[in-house]
């Protein structure tokens, strides 16, 4: 089977846009927004709220579609080194979330969730990459997925972590955005907001700049694979091994 292209290698400053995974946003998406709008099969660790707003929960237990996932994993070749299913939840409340001064991105610094709505890597190896899935249609107000245009490749750091008490590697550097350039690499460009209808699927390098966006009206529901290629399965770390452990045994639960 080929693989299709991945933003690996040579391609670490592309990113791929399709619908090649729009099956799966037929098969599962009526049954996920049941799930979060009956409250069924929530994490709760994962459910962040401001003012009685909720803002994002998680999908606790994946084995409804694992089998799906492992399809699409064998497709690329890779092994699966994350997944999650969560929904974005509308809020009238953030609107200038990702320069970090809004009342909801103080409250969402102490749970460390304002992270992903701020320019990022995720600074993890320089070969994984990410699926991203769209459920449900996704416009502008939708909280679309962002991506600094031209796109950025920043190569793994160790302790690179500016932001967060977590511990170092975790998370790549912030960059804030002023006139036009990317904070202090001094990157000329804008955002790019990757919108779309269900089953838009985005694929890209994790050590691209990128960040999330705050859902202004109805919701997103997403998948989120991440993808270690099988040839680099060296670098499957103790941390990442011990993530997927957590999520298979909530499979038994």
């Amino acid at each position: 089977m080929t693989r299709p292209p991945l933003p690996i290698d040579v391609n670490k400053e592309k990113i791929f846009i399709d619908t090649r995974y729009d099956w799966f946003a037929r098969k599962y998406a009526s049954k996920v927004s049941e799930m979060f709008e009956k409250e069924k099969n929530q994490t709760d660790y994962d459910s962040y709220t401001w003012q009685g707003q909720k803002l994002r929960r998680e999908l606790h237990s994946l084995e409804f579609c694992w089998e799906d996932f492992e399809k699409i994993a064998n497709e690329y070749k890779c092994i699966i080194t994350n997944a999650q299913i969560y929904r974005l939840y509308s809020t009238n409340k953030g609107s200038d979330r990702d320069k970090g001064y809004s009342d909801v991105v103080d409250e969402m610094k102490k749970k460390n969730m304002w992270l992903s709505e701020t320019w990022h890597t995720d600074n993890t190896h320089d070969v994984d990459f990410r699926l991203f899935i769209y459920l449900n249609d996704v416009g502008p107000d939708q909280a679309p997925f962002g991506v600094w245009d031209p796109i950025t490749f920043i190569p793994r750091k160790l302790n690179a972590c500016q932001t967060s008490p977590k511990p170092s590697g975790l998370r790549g550097p912030r960059y804030k955005e002023e006139n036009g350039m990317l904070m202090p690499i001094q990157k000329p460009g804008k955002e790019k907001s990757l919108t779309g209808p269900a089953g838009t699927t985005i694929a890209f390098n994790n050590n691209i700049v990128h960040k999330g966006n705050y859902c202004k009206s109805g919701y997103r529901d997403a998948v989120c694979l991440q993808l270690l290629p099988i040839e680099h399965n060296h670098l499957y770390d103790a941390r990442e091994q011990k993530r997927m452990s957590t999520i298979k045994e909530r499979f038994l639960r």
